[in-house]
């Protein structure tokens, strides 16, 4: 089974379709998309989106209903503590992970790292600005004018999610460099993508496609012998760094 028809499937698990119709557009401020470097180690077409992904969700489909319900009821019940995780992960990067790692964890320790991380993220986002283009999904907001986001509106498509597929990618290599911290690394993750519905500009069809996309391109990243290269020279650093951490 595609991929495609997995997403709308898994949806339905977790909603029933409400009946809710769409209000008017909602408008104000947007942000910048995500920028979009040279590819260092992938393609941007090293993905094909359309037979991992397929389309989002068709408008006024039930799939599509249940979308926005869970967006709606996100905003309805979320919580102080829930706006401000959202709002420090609509900045996210991979320094924020010292949160989970550690204060050691930072660009001054660790300069190789960030620059490995930055190149990955560029290929990255240079493939799911690909699919976004491809989809052109409204944000949520957009949409229905109940959405009011407690983070920036990005001026991106919503499909599929940018920041979940980051989140995810940037968890994953993680993990392969200090494996015993996979589970919380991982936790992380999936708190920063639900923290964009929460925040009112994805859907979780959104989030869900970033996952599958991250995976994707985790697993294009490994064909390249740059990569492999730089992200040892990468675990080298860290391990420099922690043990001058352990050092009394």
């Amino acid at each position: 089974m595609a991929q495609a028809a997995l997403i709308p499937a898994l949806l339905g698990v977790l909603l029933l379709g409400s009946g809710l119709g769409a209000q008017p557009v909602a408008t104000g401020p947007v942000k910048r998309v995500w920028p979009v470097h040279a590819p260092v180690y992938i393609q941007p077409i090293a993905v094909d989106s359309t037979k991992l992904l397929g389309p989002p969700p068709s408008p006024g489909s039930l799939a599509a209903e249940a979308d926005m319900e869970a967006v709606l009821m996100a905003q309805a019940f979320r919580t102080p503590e829930q706006e401000a995780w959202a709002q420090h992960i609509d900045s996210d990067g991979i320094f924020k992970h010292a949160r989970e790692l550690g204060p050691w964890f930072t660009p001054q320790a660790l300069p190789k790292c960030e620059a490995f991380f930055s190149r990955v993220l560029g290929d990255a986002h240079g493939v799911s600005a690909q699919a976004k283009r491809l989809y052109a999904r409204p944000r949520p907001p957009r949409v229905d004018a109940r959405v009011q986001p407690c983070v920036q509106l990005p001026g991106s498509a919503s499909y599929p999610s940018g920041h979940s597929m980051q989140a995810f990618l940037m968890a994953s290599i993680l993990a392969d460099l200090l494996p015993e911290k996979r589970e919380v690394l991982l936790d992380r993750a999936h708190r920063a993508a639900w923290s964009r519905i929460i925040g009112g500009v994805h859907f979780p069809t959104d989030d869900i496609a970033g996952r599958v996309l991250a995976k994707a391109i985790l697993e294009e990243l490994r064909k390249s012998p740059e990569f492999l290269k730089d992200l040892n020279v990468c675990r080298e650093e860290l391990d420099q760094a922690r043990a001058r951490r352990s050092r009394p």
